[in-house]
């Protein structure tokens, strides 16, 4: 994946659908900070929807798109945890979108958990079910791009804090999440327990 994206630096992720209510475009606005500190830092966002052209003439705008911001389309599911695995972050910034609608517990979480990814995210109340801010991720206001921008160079700098997180975010979801825990969730429930 890294040599196909021509990664030599941070790689960050994100993944899932180009909507409003995902926050990617403060996404993008924190990469010219990002880039200023770390030149070769790529972000691949793993999707398709509405808004990608929208969001491609923003990367475009501020001179990244194909250089440090990276569209790949949508990819597979089969395929996507080699992407997890091998990003060093993956950032999911759900906002509330104009319209009310907002993302509640993602799957995609879960999926970069389980691959032992760092992550960082916004500060929705659904999304704090899984990311306990600096125990299993990073929580922040994504909308305040400057703070946003921080706890990305942040993680980035700091590795073993990047590890930490990711491990104690893997450990919480395989106590919370796994098949096996779930399936005996749904026994108990079915058993009237």
């Amino acid at each position: 994946i890294k040599k196909r994206y021509g990664i030599k630096g941070p790689f960050l992720l994100f993944v899932g659908r180009l909507v409003e209510e995902k926050g990617i475009k403060y996404l993008i606005d924190t990469m010219p900070e990002v880039v200023k500190k770390y030149s070769q830092a790529k972000l691949l966002i793993v999707g398709s929807g509405p808004l990608e052209n929208d969001l491609k003439r923003q990367a475009k705008n501020l001179d990244l798109l194909g250089k440090n911001i990276i569209f790949t389309g949508a990819i597979p599911n089969d395929k996507l945890p080699k992407y997890y695995a091998t990003a060093d972050i993956f950032i999911g910034p759900s906002v509330v979108a104009k319209s009310g609608g907002s993302e509640g517990f993602g799957l995609v979480f879960v999926e970069a958990l389980m691959s032992k990814t760092c992550v960082i995210a916004s500060d929705l109340k659904a999304i704090s079910d899984i990311i306990k801010n600096e125990t299993t991720g990073i929580q922040t206001d994504v909308k305040n791009i400057g703070l946003f921008s921080e706890k990305i160079i942040e993680l980035i700098e700091n590795r073993e804090k990047r590890e930490k997180l990711a491990e104690n975010t893997y450990k919480f979801v395989k106590n919370h999440f796994s098949w096996d825990v779930i399936k005996n969730r749904y026994y108990k429930v079915l058993k009237g327990e």
